[in-house]
Formats: C-alpha cells, sequence, structure tokens
C-alpha cells in the first residue's frame, strides 16, 4: 500500500495507516483517481506518483518527513506571502487594537461552514466564556454576519504578517500558510 500524508495527515503525525491513494481532493481529478489510481493502471500510476517532483511548503519540524516517502519528494520549510509592508488597517482595527489588551485573532481562511450563524454565535460565547476580545476574520465562511458584542471586531480579512503580532492568540483552522504565520509571529 502507498500512503500519503498530504491526503491523510494522520500518517505524517505517526498516527494511523491509511492503504491506497484515493484523494480527489489532492489530485483534483475523479477520473484519474478512478482510473489510474484504482482501475487497471493503478500499479503504473502509483510508480508515476512516486517519481513526481512534490515540494512541501512547511517545515519538516512541524510535519516530519516520512520515512516512506521517495527521494523526489521535499520538504523546503514555510513559504511567506508578506502583505503587511503595505498594508493600511481600518481605522475601527487600530482603535480596537488600541482600546485595550491584545485581542484573540478568530479566523479560518478558506474553510467555510454550513452553517455560519451558529459557528458564529458558537465563537462569540467562546469569547465571552474567555474574558478576552476578538478580531474576527470573517473570511469565505462569511462569520459574524450579525450583531456582535463590543468585545469582537468582525474584519473580512488582514494580512496575517501584519496582524499576528498584534494579538495574543489565534484561533485558526490550521492551514499550512495560516500555521506558519502564527509561528514566526511568536
Amino acid at each position: 500500500a502507498q500512503y500519503c500524508s498530504v491526503c491523510h495527515g494522520e500518517n505524517a503525525f505517526g498516527g494511523g495507516v491509511v492503504p491506497d491513494l484515493r484523494a480527489s481532493t489532492f489530485l483534483g481529478n475523479d477520473f484519474f483517481n478512478e482510473i489510474v489510481l484504482n482501475g487497471a493502471m493503478k500499479d503504473a500510476g502509483m510508480a508515476a506518483l512516486r517519481r513526481m517532483l512534490v515540494v512541501h511548503g512547511y517545515s519538516a519540524h512541524v510535519v516530519p518527513h516520512p520515512p516512506d516517502w521517495p527521494p523526489s519528494y521535499h520538504t523546503t520549510g514555510y513559504w511567506f506571502l508578506d502583505e503587511g509592508g503595505d498594508y493600511r488597517p481600518p481605522e475601527a482595527l487600530e482603535r480596537f487594537l488600541a482600546a485595550g489588551e491584545p485581542p484573540i485573532a478568530l479566523g479560518f481562511g478558506s474553510m467555510t461552514s454550513h452553517d455560519p450563524g451558529a459557528t458564529t454565535r458558537l465563537l462569540v460565547d467562546a469569547v465571552a466564556r474567555s474574558g478576552q476580545r476578538a478580531v474576527l476574520l470573517s473570511g469565505w465562511a462569511g462569520l459574524g454576519d450579525m450583531a456582535l458584542p463590543d468585545s469582537i471586531l468582525r474584519i473580512d480579512a488582514a494580512p496575517h504578517d501584519w496582524l499576528y503580532p498584534r494579538v495574543a492568540a489565534a484561533v485558526i483552522h490550521g492551514g499550512a500558510g495560516t500555521v506558519a504565520a502564527c509561528l514566526r509571529a511568536g
């Protein structure tokens, strides 16, 4: 069996073994998955994947390079997209940050929600219970599209390299780029 920690992250973290490579989200083509990976061309398809140059843009200290990966798979460390240099935050964000202790950033990037209202209510309740303030990045999920308490400021987005050094903590979806920005911010 072949394993892909990109698709099945539990292998990269030393967890269970996931046989086969079935990941339409990884390869993006159900026909390719069905015919090449699971059908008559499975052995040739798997051999081709093991020869393919693959570059992973995350830290091997966070996700160790699995011993069964072929030599054509490389882990390079995080790639940073520095966007904060020219960023000018909205006045509301500047005032909110200056008004007290550093808040918590809540953002889930490209992760969507089947019920943004319920997710927002859950986050509002968690912030209230923590006694903290928060910046809610609405993201693709459309969070915060309702009346929010004064302890939570909703913004559409802000460059992570600008925002994260200014907050106490970040609650995130766990994407590689967002994790990298959090680690870099300290």
